[in-house]
């Protein structure tokens, strides 16, 4: 209740409890008192007096309804204009009573809370149809059919993800299209879209080749429908790779045959059925050799057992595949192979033995641990060398400096990777900007080796004059992606030739002296040497 008559709060308690014995009440005559009430009283209905000192029924309506809380309100007040009465209404009072009229309060509150209740249902219905909606919106456009909405003029109106994936069109350039300017022209003519059967309720299923943007062709499986509200949609499930399967399988064996990958087919019991010409180049047999012969005869007899557990685990129906192991050559040499292996079933899904395919990848291993060494040479000259070592990655921004510099600048390691930033403030102020300027410059022209001087501040706040030089190393669009260099400590070097700078310098300054005293000496004195 905003009120502040005691009294007349009082007399309307005492009605409303005849009514309702076990509703509680709860006084505010301020807008600080009422904004209170609100959070902690929590209450299901506001019965407001039209003015208090400092605060009005109308202002706390505003209130009520800035801050969204959806309460019925009813203004229970003195003598108000008709005017005021319907203005109040409109801005969202349930209602108002008179206080010479309190009878009609209680019928008044029940119309509130059922008039509240009736809505608060209304929104909770809208909510879920959104909600409903949103989950519908959602497994459409994630669903791997495409789905097309258009009416019956054929001028799509809606579409999901799939179909622009399928079409290689967005949303908007298919709203801006009809249906039919997906289908091939001489396709429509020999095969026109039924529209007199989808119009009298019937669904239809047809199997349409759909013109991509690019002016490909899709084979698609649609199944048409039209719904409720008197659009048509169109439910397309890609169905390219099916009629390609017969093909591929009348080209199976030219394909497995000209493969460079070894093919081979075995029983469940190891029998080599089947072996190309990929596999006699791997393992050196001819098929004659091998066809008929246990699948050991390629497998070396420490990894038996490994193959068996593999064979194992193909019987049950799984796939394994880029499984590295090695395997035996006719010459008793090593073959390291890449090896996918699949059950084949029978036409009635039973597991009859075993295709494979295997991989030479021994020029690859032999590769990988080319580099693998490179890499540890490369480590163990730059943790041997007294210098300076540094790679920076530029696509990563990671910098990797070797141990010397951490000893010699006295920085601890960083325990996460460091970026060029990290150290970039450790160059003097004064030449910071030069120094990215010149690296910047070999970027744009594309320059192999940078080379530049500056002042170094190491960890404990002292000025360090290094040489630093790197090799640049490019892609093939010209972006660099690398830079790896070595910094060497010139601050001796810089001493002395400060040193011998400032000695020069002293000498200038004396024989400069000298010759001014003698310019002042009478000309007949006689100088002895």
């Amino acid at each position: 209740m905003l009120e502040d008559s005691s009294t007349d709060a009082e007399l309307i308690q005492r009605m409303l409890r005849k009514e309702w014995a076990q509703c509680a009440f709860t006084v505010a005559s301020s807008k600080q008192a009422f904004i209170k009430q609100l959070k902690d009283f929590a209450p299901d209905l506001v019965l407001a007096d039209n003015a208090l000192p400092g605060f009005s029924a109308a202002e706390a309506l505003e209130y009520l309804q800035s801050a969204k809380q959806r309460i019925p309100f009813i203004l229970v007040t003195g003598t108000v204009s008709e005017e005021f009465a319907a203005t109040i209404i409109k801005k969202g009072a349930d209602d108002y009573i008179l206080k010479d009229r309190l009878i009609r309060l209680p019928a008044a509150i029940e119309a509130a809370l059922k008039h509240r209740q009736a809505a608060q249902e209304k929104q909770n219905a809208a909510d879920k149809l959104r909600l409903s909606e949103e989950k519908y919106r959602m497994l459409v456009e994630h669903a791997f059919d495409g789905n097309i909405i258009y009416n019956l003029d054929g001028r799509i109106i809606d579409c999901n993800y799939s179909t622009c994936q399928y079409l290689g069109y967005s949303l908007e350039e298919l709203q801006k299209l009809s249906v039919t300017d997906v289908f091939f022209k001489e396709d429509l003519q020999q095969r026109p879209i039924y529209f007199e059967s989808l119009k009298a309720g019937h669904s239809t299923i047809d199997y349409r080749r759909l013109r991509r943007k690019d002016g490909t062709h899709v084979d698609m499986e649609i199944v048409t429908k039209m719904m409720p509200d008197g659009k048509l949609m169109a439910v397309g499930r890609d169905i390219t790779e099916r009629k390609k399967a017969a093909e591929q399988q009348s080209l199976f064996a030219s394909i497995v045959n000209s493969s460079e990958d070894a093919i081979i087919s075995k029983t469940t019991d190891g029998i080599i059925t089947s072996w190309n010409r990929g596999a006699t180049n791997t393992f050196g047999y001819d098929p004659r050799e091998v066809i008929g012969q246990h699948i050991s005869i390629i497998i070396p007899p420490d990894l038996v057992e490994e193959e068996n557990s593999i064979a194992d685990r193909v019987k049950t129906g799984a796939v394994v595949q880029h499984y590295e192991t090695m395997r035996l050559h006719k010459n008793g040499s090593e073959v390291y192979v890449s090896i996918a292996m699949s059950p084949v079933r029978s036409s009635r899904g039973a597991i009859t033995g075993c295709a494979i395919i295997a991989r030479d990848v021994t020029d690859n291993r032999k590769k990988e641990q080319a580099i693998r060494e490179s890499n540890e040479r490369f480590e163990m000259v730059t943790r041997a060398t007294n210098d300076i070592i540094w790679d920076w990655n530029t696509e990563t921004d990671i910098l990797w400096w070797n141990p010397n510099f951490y000893n010699h600048f006295g920085f601890k390691p960083a325990p996460v990777p460091e970026n060029v930033s990290s150290r970039y403030l450790h160059i003097h102020s004064e030449d910071r900007e030069r120094v990215l300027s010149t690296i910047c410059n070999c970027f744009r022209e594309k320059e192999a080796f940078w080379k530049d001087e500056y002042r170094f501040i190491t960890a404990s706040g002292e000025t360090a004059f290094v040489l630093d030089c790197a090799y640049i190393l490019y892609k093939e669009d010209g972006s660099p992606y690398r830079m790896v260099g070595a910094m060497l400590d010139i601050t001796s070097r810089k001493k002395a030739e400060e040193l011998v700078r400032n000695s020069m310098e002293e000498k200038q300054a004396l024989a400069a002296k000298t010759s001014s005293i003698l310019n002042t000496l009478p000309a007949n004195i006689a100088l002895l040497d």
